[in-house]
């Protein structure tokens, strides 16, 4: 113990009298060890922090898919749902719940809450009861008898101060007076991956014994496996339990899956690859600092042959230096690792700050100790890491060349010029290939936001207005309410257009519906016709410059009591009406070929109403007074800004209804943005972490000819007297720097191409060996390693031939 606090003394001695070579080596480490310890956090938050439920590796989510139409990752049916529960033999538990949005009505103004509509045994699944009150009972899931609600954590915080005798107050929601039952505690979990906000409470989902149903598929499914069954076990059993429903209903079942994966699985599949590319790519910039730290302890070793050959003629065992020297690299790790600690906590903000609200579990990101465990073991690797090489070269020393007076050593030998070249070399591939994956992140990103919508974006505002059942029960009073309010929503000042649709295009939302074609035989069970169904008002697709190719467009003759009628877009009519007009042409959403028909009067362009990287689907557009919807969106193109016209939107609706609640009123523009933000965020990251290793690897070519040109003075000195111009000089540095910068890029573009074929899932527009990107990147590396190499270049060509003749 004392021999090591002596080696720690004399390290700390030796960093301090260097305080240069110091404080570029541990900035170079708080880069590389903060930008881990940051990336970490968010990866060990989202991808490896178990579920915070009892035994949590139990629960499963089902869904169900389509092949043969392309439908994947679905929701199921109420009827599904209760054959599952009732036949199958893996699941402790099954439970299910849909997104809702609910309105609480009180003394001040209504307020629009995201819920959840669940199944009664939904919190014993989780298996976390509430801290206040009680779950909900089987029989409050039947209508009439579900007028009850559980709070979450926060809205009971927030909106009744944490009251500990809220259990059986009443609050009206959706109009309803409705029982508060119990308190979900603060660590609860709503398990929906996909949804952006969490529910501020949960309902029982009123279920209808009659219903029928098969392919209304809303409930989203989990269940909790019973002690020994694995997920693999359960999935056989629902592959055998699908095939008796198809079986026994045809007409709905045919041709569908189930799948069951864990659930933690379904919280991160998704974000695995882009995250692993993240930590991937910091890594990597720690390996690049790594090495330029290496290579100054290499440079620096040379100065020290004279200290480490006195020591061992004075009979220090080579084990006894070597654990000097890494005792020094260890105490610069750690004082970057302080450093790079501090810089993750600013940079955790940061990623919390910038990253995208719908990443699930970001917000329990933050410094464990888990997260401080990693970098303090990432500190003392990194050490090992870069302090091994150096400290083996330092050790292996000519003790009669090093002790003779005036003797230059071997620092300048062979060996370890080659060693600090392999190191630059690597540092530029490394850097390579993190600019390429950047590049190729950058560009298909630009790709991405290039892809036209199929609509404009442009000055157009929108928001969702939520019509409760009590004050408006049927069909006719909310088409009367939304005709009063677009109505006068056309009128407003600065308002050229106006419409409305149960769900804007990448705001999330919408059905797919099966349907059949009158005169055509109905195709087999396994390929399902079907399209996206949106139900929108006259006028929607000129406010949102959608272009009517053929037909018409809604009008206000379309009404409850006339026959129905759709709008279709283009890939709907050319995968359906292939080669013919489908103007005039009827369909049915009901199941055979008996109607009711809804007739085609037009055809729009296809638009990106999913997801913008996605190809276009078939789409179908109903009128909202035909099918009426309690939610729609209403969306305005203004003359002006569009966020501009927020207050006069908020003032129109309150005068129709104030106790309706308003969602924020936002443009298309930034829910275009929204619906981009993983991507851009990901090719964010990259870029900085590549900017920063271009960066680095500059600095350590810039090293390496630094001290190149200092050991090769004599040298120069011989060549400008010998006759060599300064101009050969000038390319006899760079042309060592160019070696080393496409040795590098060789080596860099065989990693760049092997990353890229991990790359390619993520990539949109843009292939996974893009040459504009892999020879720009080149280039650019090339260019850097050539301004790095300058300066020492510029000084070696004013050496001084005489004074370099006498230079030891």
């Amino acid at each position: 113990m004392g021999t090591l606090l002596h080696d720690v003394r004399y390290g700390w001695r030796a960093l301090r009298a260097r305080p240069g070579f110091t404080l570029v080596a541990v900035v170079a480490l708080a880069l590389g060890i903060g930008a881990n310890t940051a990336i970490f956090s968010v990866v060990y938050a989202v991808l490896l922090r178990p579920l915070s439920y009892p035994a949590p590796a139990r629960l499963v989510w089902l869904w169900e898919s389509n092949p043969g139409s392309g439908i994947k990752n679905e929701p199921t049916s109420i009827p599904n749902f209760r054959d599952w529960r009732s036949q199958n033999q893996s699941f402790e538990e099954l439970t299910g719940w849909a997104r809702t949005m609910v309105v609480l009505n009180g003394d001040g103004e209504p307020e629009r809450l995201p819920g959840a509509a669940v199944v009664g045994n939904f919190f014993t699944t989780f298996g976390v009861p509430p801290i206040l009150g009680r779950g909900f009972r089987g029989e409050e899931n039947t209508p009439g008898q579900n007028r009850v609600v559980v709070l979450s954590h926060s809205f009971w915080q927030r909106h009744f101060g944490s009251d500990g005798n809220i259990s059986g107050r009443t609050v009206t929601l959706n109009g309803n007076p409705h029982t508060i039952v119990g308190v979900m505690p603060a660590h609860f979990k709503h398990p929906d991956p996909g949804a952006v906000v969490p529910p501020d409470l949960w309902l029982p989902l009123a279920i209808d014994a009659s219903a029928d149903g098969r392919r209304g598929d809303f409930l989203r499914v989990v269940g909790r496996l019973k002690p020994g069954v694995s997920v693999e076990q359960a999935n056989a059993e629902m592959a055998r339990l699908t095939a008796r429903l198809a079986v026994e209903y045809p007409g709905a079942n045919a041709g569908w899956t189930t799948t069951a994966m864990s659930l933690h699985q379904r919280f991160t599949g998704d974000l695995q690859k882009p995250l692993l590319l993240i930590m991937s790519a910091v890594a990597f910039l720690l390996l690049i600092a790594c090495a330029n730290v290496a290579n100054l302890l290499l440079a620096r070793a040379a100065t020290r042959e004279r200290e480490i050959a006195i020591r061992s003629a004075l009979g220090a065992r080579r084990g006894r230096l070597l654990r000097q020297l890494l005792t020094e690299s260890t105490l610069l790790a750690l004082t970057g690792g302080v450093v790079g600690l501090l810089l993750a906590v600013w940079g955790i903000d940061a990623l919390l700050a910038f990253a995208p609200e719908n990443l699930p579990r970001l917000d329990e990101a933050g410094l464990n100790y888990r997260v401080l465990g990693f970098a303090i073991g990432l500190s003392l690797m990194t050490g090992l890491i870069f302090g091994i090489v150096p400290a083996l070269s330092a050790t292996r020393v000519n003790l009669n060349a090093s002790l003779k007076e005036g003797g230059r050593g071997s620092g300048d030998s062979r060996r370890g010029a080659l060693l600090r070249d392999f190191v630059a070399v690597a540092e530029v591939a490394v850097a390579l290939m993190l600019l390429v994956s950047a590049g190729l992140l950058i560009r298909s990103f630009l790709s991405l936001q290039q892809t036209d919508p199929g609509f404009t974006a442009e000055r157009v505002v929108t928001t969702q207005v939520l019509l409760p059942r009590n004050k408006y029960p049927e069909g006719p009073q909310i088409s009367s309410f939304y005709d009063q309010l677009l109505e006068r929503l056309r009128a407003l000042p600065g308002v050229e257009a106006a419409g409305a649709i149960d769900a804007i295009p990448l705001g999330g939302g919408g059905n797919v519906l099966a349907f059949s074609i009158e005169g055509r035989p109905a195709p087999p069970p396994e390929q399902v016709v079907d399209a996206e169904a949106y139900a929108v008002s006259p006028g929607y697709f000129a406010t949102f410059g959608i272009p009517l190719t053929r037909g018409r467009d809604f009008s206000d003759r379309d009404g409850s009591g006339t026959p129905g009628v759709t709008i279709i877009n283009e890939t709907m009519a050319s995968r359906y009406f292939p080669g013919e007009d489908p103007i005039g042409r009827r369909i049915s959403l009901a199941d055979g070929q008996t109607g009711p028909w809804l007739t085609i009067i037009g055809v729009v362009k296809d638009v990106k109403h999913i997801d913008l990287s996605a190809p276009p689907y078939p789409q179908m557009y109903g009128s909202y007074r035909q099918n009426p919807a309690r939610i729609l969106s209403l969306v305005a193109r203004t003359r002006g800004p569009a966020a501009g016209s927020a207050p006069a939107i908020r003032e129109l609706v309150k005068s129709l209804d104030r106790d309706l609640p308003l969602a924020k009123v936002t443009t298309m523009e930034e829910v275009l943005a929204d619906s981009i933000a993983r991507p851009r965020f990901n090719a964010f990251l990259i870029s900085i972490f590549a900017g920063v290793g271009m960066l680095l690897a500059g600095v350590g070519i810039y090293g390496v000819i630094s001290y190149g040109v200092t050991q090769r003075v004599h040298e120069i000195g011989v060549r400008l007297a010998l006759g060599a111009t300064r101009s050969d000089v000038l390319k006899l540095v760079l042309g060592k720097g160019l070696k080393l910068a496409i040795a590098g890029v060789v080596i860099g573009l065989i990693l760049a191409t092997i990353m890229g074929r991990f790359l390619s899932s993520l990539l949109f527009g843009v292939g996974e060996r893009d040459a504009l990107t892999f020879i720009g990147v080149s280039a650019l590396i090339v260019v850097v390693a050539l301004l790095a190499c300058y300066l020492p270049a510029r000084r070696a060509t004013k050496v001084d031939p005489m004074v370099a003749l006498r230079y030891e």
